[in-house]
């Protein structure tokens, strides 16, 4: 039992370890999450398999993503460490994206309601109306067009700024990058089963919703929008998928650790994250409340990666000594009068 609360520990990180390698390496507290996650998913379809649809695949993903995280680790880390760190950003991806597909189940399982007239009501009281209606003033087939096609960048913007931070092999940043983004990624869909919300767009035609939501003008963009836009709805399981903002969240995240990164991605990151931001309201896929719970979760992530991480690893360089520090070293040294 100690050894099992032992392995939960946050400041296990394998990271070229010094000394006695700990029982559970080389799985740090990336590895750690997704195994804790990945177990109650599939004890939670097991005990109400008789509840959810396709329960026997909801288990078998179950333990095929488990094997995935502890498998991998164990293969990469006795090439090198830019094999592991690839490795992380592996089980990063099929975790994250595995996740989304498994929330999507239990909300056709245990929903009962959902919460759009909340959302509603919540964006007037705090901004006095429906924000996305605000934006038809501003809709133009090409602003439409180039929204669109950023609002489709998000999965590749976040692995941009992993790769970037990869192959600049700053890897303690890049560790602290995929841990807030996995926690980022598990609270969304935490929260889609917990406040499960349609989006605007969705709703708008719903009379029981008139009073609080119409739009007058439709989206039309130039070649790419239209295509886009039913891909998309026909692709993602999951239609209760508003509270909170990922797409907030995630492109706070990558823009924060994207200015760790060289010039050019920066650059990359914060223009198409900050579009991406705005494409949500613009496009009628959230409720301005989304954001703002988005970007609170992003603020609380990016500090809690941090702290998380301190007790093991630290993103500054390790201070070197000083020349006069060394020159005095030496001297003793051949002086013979060595330090205790």
């Amino acid at each position: 039992m100690y050894r099992f609360f032992d392995f939960l520990r946050f400041d296990q990180v394998p990271d070229k370890p010094v000394g006695e390698l700990p029982w559970h390496y080389p799985y740090g507290l990336l590895e750690k999450i997704w195994l804790v996650v990945w177990a109650l998913i599939g004890l939670t379809g097991a005990v109400y398999r008789e509840h959810i649809a396709a329960s026997t695949e909801l288990f078998g993903v179950s333990i095929a993503v488990i094997a995935l995280v502890l498998i991998l680790p164990q293969i990469t880390i006795r090439l090198n460490q830019a094999a592991y760190g690839a490795g992380r950003i592996v089980v990063s991806v099929v975790s994250s994206w595995a996740t989304y597909e498994r929330s999507a189940q239990f909300l056709e399982a245990f929903r009962s309601t959902s919460y759009e007239m909340e959302m509603l009501l919540a964006d007037r009281l705090l901004f006095g109306g429906n924000p996305s209606e605000w934006t038809e003033v501003l809709i133009n087939p090409v602003l439409t067009e180039y929204l669109q096609l950023t609002y489709v960048s998000y999965f590749p913007m976040m692995l941009l700024v992993a790769l970037a931070l990869f192959f600049a092999r700053k890897n303690r940043v890049l560790f602290r990058y995929l841990l807030a983004m996995n926690l980022a990624m598990v609270s969304c869909h935490f929260f889609y089963i917990l406040v499960p919300v349609r989006s605007p767009f969705l709703i708008a035609d719903d009379p029981q919703y008139a009073s609080l939501i119409s739009y007058s003008i439709p989206l039309q963009g130039l070649w790419w929008t239209e295509h886009l836009r039913q891909n998309l709805l026909d692709a993602t399981v999951m239609r209760y998928d508003c509270f909170p903002s990922g797409h907030t969240m995630h492109s706070m995240l990558a823009i924060y650790f994207g200015w760790k990164t060289n010039r050019a991605v920066r650059a990359i990151v914060t223009v198409v994250g900050v579009s991406i931001i705005f494409s949500t309201i613009y496009l009628r896929y959230h409720y301005a409340i989304d954001l703002v719970a988005g970007a609170g979760f992003a603020v609380f992530w990016i500090w809690a990666s941090a702290k998380m991480t301190a007790a093991s690893w630290n993103d500054e360089p390790t201070p070197q000594p000083q020349l006069s520090q060394k020159v005095a070293s030496v001297l003793q040294h051949f002086s013979g009068n060595r330090p205790d």
